[in-house]
């Protein structure tokens, strides 16, 4: 998700119209001017660059990395999984105390 002044700062490149509605945090609609399909480099933890592609939203005076691009990067996808897997470890603990 970026603001009108970073997309114009990227050459203004042409936007879809008619996307989903997209909500902030608290569940209030968010106000998009529409939104382009984009390549993309983040650095991981070490600084190695890991390419991606997705969408990229247009909004007034916003500027947010969003889940679309955060789940291409290693280091989303191994932090969520060792979280699932302490969520599983301690579900399957609970349930060997409860019987």
């Amino acid at each position: 998700m970026i603001s009108r002044r970073t997309w114009k700062k990227t050459g203004s490149p042409a936007l879809s119209q008619g996307i989903t509605t997209v909500k902030t945090a608290d569940g209030s609609p968010m106000s998009i001017q529409g939104c382009f399909e984009a390549d993309f480099t983040i650095f991981d933890r070490h600084h190695h660059p890991v390419p991606g592609r997705g969408n990229c939203y247009v909004t007034e005076a916003t500027d947010l990395l969003g889940l679309e691009w955060c789940i291409q990067m290693p280091d989303y996808r191994q932090l969520k999984d060792q979280y699932n897997c302490r969520q599983a470890a301690v579900a399957l603990d609970n349930n060997h105390e409860l019987a």
